[in-house]
């Protein structure tokens, strides 16, 4: 077959496709009959940010249109999907999402169309990041789901593995990898702090340096940001309510922070603490972010103490209430113990795992992994 021929299951559709400029008030086709086809093509290329809409309806009356797919994108965004399509009509809409006042204009390259063939399905590489939008389907070549996750391959999928650590008795009940602590997320927006106790770690001394702290912000979104260290207080205008790891990027000749480094809030709220000499936190809890899900899989805990009690807690922090995953009791025998949960913790709660000493004077020592995957929440489409 001649490279310039069209199949005939193929069909352009010249009324959902335009290049040129785009406009402030956006772009639509107007609804359009695509009668028996089985599959949308949309390849799209803009300058500026936009959301894409495409509407499915029975028949041309704009009454019966019902939003079947939504999804916003950044500027010089190129996005190329197939989508399944089950009514006659279809309309596509692309809006100005730029926030400029005016609006900007900017340039617009949409091409549609349209196959009766039902095999619609793409391939992708196995080393191709995987992004995964509903009614889009794919046929994916992919390794081991799990190895996949570690190297970052789903694009909107995430592995977390929630490592806990705790080698000092604490005086009473503390969540394991603090030293004296019970984690709780702060009710109402507060200044971040870090406090660093050696003087040694700043950003010109022999120990740390530079530390990078991941987590949750006041509002639920996640947030990456790395700090320099200066000894003793320093505080910063931002709402933090989860900090899910700290680690040490840059050193001095010592190579390790010397001392205890902590961060919380102006309120009172432990997030985060590294040990010395150890370059990364171990704080065993995660709060789960805005429109995200946290899927727990199973707990690995090895555990050695003169005596105590390990508790998981599912914590929801709006109405206080922290409802209980597992319980187990920590002695002088080594134990090891993996527990199955696969258990949905949803946008806004957290888990954390505590530790209560019976023996506060014997040697402890306990580690925490919580294998677990965070996903999008399930999409109305």
């Amino acid at each position: 077959m001649s490279v310039n021929s069209i199949p005939n299951s193929f069909n352009f559709l010249s009324s959902a496709s335009t290049n040129g400029t785009f406009k402030g008030n956006g772009y639509s086709s107007g609804l359009i009959f695509i009668g028996s086809s089985a599959t949308l093509f949309l390849n799209l290329d803009c300058t500026l940010d936009c959301i894409i809409e495409i509407y499915e309806a029975s028949s041309r009356n704009d009454s019966s249109k019902v939003l079947f797919f939504s999804k916003t994108l950044p500027a010089n965004s190129r996005y190329s999907k197939k989508f399944s399509i089950t009514q006659a009509f279809v309309e596509v809409i692309i809006k100005n999402n730029n926030q400029d006042t005016p609006i900007s204009s900017g340039i617009l390259y949409l091409e549609t169309s349209t196959s009766t063939s039902v095999q619609y399905a793409t391939q992708t590489f196995l080393n191709s990041q995987i992004e995964v939008d509903d009614n889009a389907e794919l046929i994916r070549l992919s390794n081991n789901y799990e190895v996949d996750l570690v190297r970052g391959i789903q694009k909107d999928f995430q592995k977390i593995n929630i490592q806990g650590l705790l080698s000092t008795n604490p005086p009473s009940l503390t969540t394991i990898g603090f030293s004296q602590e019970d984690y709780n997320m702060p009710d109402e927006y507060s200044a971040f702090q870090i406090f660093v106790n050696d003087p040694n770690d700043v950003f010109n001394g022999s120990g740390a340096r530079k530390v990078r702290i991941q987590g949750v912000l006041y509002g639920g979104t996640e947030f990456d940001t790395e700090y320099q260290l200066n000894h003793g207080l320093s505080q910063y205008p931002v709402g933090v309510i989860a900090v899910h790891r700290m680690t040490i990027i840059e050193v001095g000749s010592s190579k390790f922070n010397n001392g205890i480094i902590t961060c919380g809030t102006e309120g009172g709220n432990q997030l985060g603490e590294i040990a010395p000499f150890t370059n990364v936190s171990h704080s065993a809890y995660f709060s789960v972010p805005t429109d995200k899900q946290l899927i727990v899989r199973d707990i690995d805990i090895s555990c050695y103490s003169g005596g105590g009690l390990i508790q998981i807690w599912e914590y929801d922090p709006v109405s206080g209430i922290q409802a209980t995953i597992g319980t187990f009791l920590v002695n002088t025998t080594y134990n090891t113990f993996k527990y199955t949960l696969d258990g949905l913790i949803t946008s806004g709660k957290a888990i954390k795992v505590n530790y209560t000493a019976g023996d506060t004077i014997g040697d402890i020592l306990i580690n925490v992994n919580i294998n677990a995957v965070l996903c999008p929440t399930i999409s109305p489409f």
